[in-house]
């Protein structure tokens, strides 16, 4: 009986260790996966962070084009409103340059020249003058 018990006892204690040793795979599988969780996590952190560094920089780097774009944009406005002003600046000739010679086109028959009606108007002057001389002559 006592080899039965020192039999069972053995088996017993050899059981025992492996349990425990099983437990120890187990507890040190499971360390193991939390440790791979763990870098994991940093790698994903750090695969973030470089997204967001390359969107910051792209983003800044679309920024400043559009900051240049509106620059020269507002430059050529700027030099379109001082040619503006300067054309405004510039004496314009209101004088409007008169053709005596040309009728007024509008299509009438009696249509006539500035000069043309200055000559006629002289004519019935002299003509005038000459009759007021006859008369006075007439008179005498």
């Amino acid at each position: 009986m006592k080899a039965d018990a020192d039999k069972m006892l053995k088996e017993y204690l050899i059981t025992q260790l492996q349990e425990e040793e099983e437990t120890r795979e187990k507890v040190l599988s499971i360390q193991d996966g939390h440790q791979q969780a763990k870098e994991a996590q940093l790698k994903l952190q750090e695969i973030k962070r470089k997204m967001v560094q390359d969107v910051h920089a792209e983003s800044k780097a679309l920024m400043q084009i559009a900051v240049e774009e509106a620059q020269r944009d507002m430059e050529r406005k700027m030099k379109m409103i001082q040619e503006i002003r300067a054309f405004d600046r510039t004496p314009i000739s209101t004088v409007k340059f008169v053709d005596l010679t040309a009728t007024a086109g509008f299509g009438f028959l009696c249509e006539m020249s500035i000069a043309e009606l200055r000559e006629r108007i002289a004519l019935l002057n002299e003509e005038k003058a000459r009759e007021l001389e006859e008369k006075r002559g007439d008179i005498l």
